[in-house]
């Protein structure tokens, strides 16, 4: 086996699957999991889904791995990212995973290092073959109508209202719910529909930050980032005892469930391990989620491409 790839995120599992256009062989463990295995660029693959409940009991895997002697471990899938220092549908390679239920880190080390160096070198054409449509974001939609009403009251004879505008579906397809976030914190007024000092201010700030474009456009592509994921699990997310963990370490660039165990695993079988996470939303996690499918795919797309630009040559065989 070349490949054994774990993931946590449904979404990812069925996108992995719906990507390699290769049957796929179903092989049950002895209590009663699944997993698949498959051929892809040349290589053999084995998918496994991993539950909250087999991530708590992740030592029943030891067997399965023993057998199949992988010569590369990875867990692919999405996470939440901190939104100072990610965009979502960014792309996070682990070199660092921390728990921060018991503040232990596992470093990923060097045993990884000539897989992350195909990994990396991978073409950029991996990111269009992502099918999904790029969700607009929050702070997009809200800078493209505050800015289209900040232009069409400047001058109403020359530029359309938002209401009006014929892109208005495209760069603020939720518009109810993005007008009426502006209304409740009053940088709207909604009859007539009217900007407010409180916007202006804002839009002023906005013009001086992002001289190119205005307002925060969302990114066109995907950037892939090297830095540490903290595991989150049976943890409150943003604070670790009264020690804020998250703002005190800069290099934590998301948020998982999974990728600890994992690692420690990955140790325990001194085998390498590679895990890339795509940022399906901003930690705290929003009610409304749309990146996840798009981060899913994103995720499935970059770990393809890094299949398809790895020969037998470039990494050393597992001993």
């Amino acid at each position: 086996m070349d490949i054994l790839c774990f993931t946590t995120s449904p979404d990812a599992f069925l996108a992995l699957q719906r990507a390699i256009h290769h049957p796929w062989q179903e092989t049950y463990l002895p209590w009663g999991s699944p997993y698949l295995t498959t051929r892809y660029a040349g290589l053999e693959l084995a998918l496994i889904y991993l539950s909250p409940r087999a991530i708590a009991d992740l030592q029943y895997f030891i067997p399965l791995v023993t057998k199949l002697q992988p010569r590369l471990l990875t867990l692919v899938g999405v996470c939440q990212g901190l939104q100072d220092r990610v965009a979502l549908g960014d792309i996070i390679v682990a070199q660092q995973v921390l728990s921060l239920a018991t503040a232990k880190a596992i470093r990923l080390g060097d045993r990884a290092a000539p897989w992350q160096d195909s990994l990396l070198g991978q073409p950029l054409n991996w990111q269009w073959q992502v099918q999904i449509p790029r969700p607009k974001s929050a702070p997009h939609q809200r800078g493209w109508l505050l800015h289209t009403l900040y232009d069409h009251e400047l001058k109403p004879d020359h530029c359309l209202s938002p209401q009006e505008h014929p892109e208005r579906q495209h760069h603020c397809p939720d518009w109810p719910l993005i007008f009426g976030q502006l209304v409740a914190e009053q940088l709207l007024n909604p009859d007539p529909l009217r900007l407010t000092a409180m916007a202006l201010d804002l839009i002023r700030e906005d013009q001086l930050l992002h001289l190119a474009t205005g307002f925060p456009h969302d990114p066109v592509t995907s950037t892939v980032h090297l830095g540490a994921i903290a595991d989150i699990i049976q943890v409150e997310p943003f604070t670790f005892g009264d020690f804020d963990i998250l703002s005190a370490q800069p290099q934590i660039l998301g948020l998982d469930v999974g990728s600890y165990a994992i690692a420690a695993l990955a140790a325990q079988v001194e085998q390498p391990l590679m895990i890339i996470r795509a940022v399906q939303s901003y930690h705290p996690l929003q009610p409304q989620d749309p990146f996840r499918a798009y981060a899913a795919a994103t995720a499935t797309q970059f770990f393809l491409g890094f299949l398809r630009n790895l020969t037998h040559t470039t990494v050393p065989n597992h001993s």
